[in-house]
């Protein structure tokens, strides 16, 4: 019997800013900082987004094709990540929400203000 290595999912994140709101708070992050919906980058549409922004969260769907070109980027000898940029590589299915929170606050680690769980 082969020893297959099984892949790990979690429960989905709502991807809406309530949500990733209350995972923050819970995770020690200031309550000064929030997550706000983007409804495009008009300028008008712009001005409603509270400020200072410290990162964006891009939603997209998945295809099939962005799946192996992802696999194949993964795979390059050039997919480096910058020092200056703080990254983790997402190997748990169904935890983008998740990982884009880590990523925001992981590059913004002297902008806002975290205690508790994430200090």
């Amino acid at each position: 019997m082969s020893a297959a290595i099984k892949k790990i999912y979690w429960i989905p994140l709502e991807a809406s800013p309530e949500s990733m709101n209350k995972v923050i708070s819970q995770m020690g992050v200031d309550p000064s900082v929030k997550f706000n919906d983007v409804y495009g980058f008009d300028d008008e549409l712009l001005d409603m987004v509270s400020k200072p922004v410290h990162a964006l969260v891009f939603l997209f769907p998945i295809t099939d094709e962005l799946e192996s070109a992802k696999k194949e980027e993964a795979l390059s000898s050039e997919n480096k990540v910058s020092p200056n940029v703080w990254f983790m590589r997402q190997t748990i299915g169904n935890a983008c929400g998740t990982m884009a929170i880590f990523h925001a606050l992981g590059n913004n680690q002297k902008a806002i203000p975290m205690d508790g769980n994430i200090a």
